[in-house]
C-alpha cells in the first residue's frame, strides 16, 4: 500500500509542477522546444493595438523580423528612403520573461530605438506577443 501511496504522491507532484504554473501569460501550457528555438526564425507583425484599443498595426506594416537560434537579429523595414536593414543581437533576460534587442544601422523612420525591451505575453512555434515600453500589445506571426 505504501508504495502505491508514494506512487500516486510523486504523480500528483509531477502533475502540478508540470500544469500548475506557465511561464507566459497568455501561454503555452506545456512545449517541448526551448525558447530560443521557439523564437528563432521569421516574423512579422500581425496585429498591433495600444492599451486604449487602438490599432496600430498599418505604422508596423512591413517589418519583418528574422531571429537566428545564436542571438544575432535582422530587422527589415520600410525606411523613409526606401527599405532598410537593421542588424544586431537579440536576448532573453529577467528569466526570459522579457525580449530585447540592440541593433545598428539608419534607424530613420524605425518605429521602435536600437535598444528595446519587451515583456513576452505568449511564446508559440507560430505566436511571439509583446508588450512594449508604452504597454502596446505587438502580436508576431510566422
Amino acid at each position: 500500500m505504501k508504495p502505491l501511496l508514494r506512487h500516486a504522491t510523486i504523480a500528483i507532484l509531477a502533475l502540478l509542477l508540470l500544469f500548475g504554473c506557465k511561464r507566459y501569460e497568455e501561454g503555452p501550457y506545456f512545449t517541448l522546444l526551448s525558447k530560443k528555438n521557439r523564437i528563432s526564425g521569421n516574423w512579422e507583425v500581425v496585429t498591433a493595438t495600444t492599451t486604449a484599443g487602438l490599432d496600430f498595426t498599418a505604422d508596423l506594416a512591413g517589418y519583418h523580423f528574422d531571429l537566428s537560434r545564436d542571438g544575432q537579429a535582422s530587422i527589415e523595414y520600410p525606411g523613409l528612403s526606401g527599405p532598410a536593414v537593421l542588424t544586431g543581437e537579440w536576448t532573453l533576460e529577467f528569466n526570459k520573461s522579457v525580449f530585447q534587442w540592440e541593433v545598428e544601422g539608419d534607424t530613420l523612420g524605425f518605429y521602435y530605438s536600437r535598444f528595446e525591451q519587451f515583456d513576452i505575453l505568449r511564446l508559440t512555434n507560430e505566436d511571439f506577443w509583446l508588450i512594449d515600453r508604452d504597454n502596446a500589445e505587438i502580436r508576431l506571426g510566422r
